[in-house]
């Protein structure tokens, strides 16, 4: 079972890890409440149950540009 984390990086500068979630889909909530709030760059973090880690972007249907 992989840990499922949220990497937000605020001003390209400061990363805040957000998690764990217990599903993907808490987990896009969250990140799309962010994205709405033009929170920074938002990145996926799973963590296998071996403790490898992979780190993935949300695609643009995940996270659509309101703007």
């Amino acid at each position: 079972m992989n840990r499922l984390f949220l990497i937000q990086v605020c001003g390209d500068v400061e990363p805040i890890l957000h998690g764990p979630f217990k599903t993907d889909s808490s987990r896009l909530k969250k990140a799309r409440r962010l994205h709405e709030e033009d929170e920074g760059t938002l990145i996926r973090l799973d963590i296998d149950a071996k403790g490898v880690p992979q780190v993935e972007a949300f695609s643009g249907s995940e996270l659509p540009n309101n703007q």
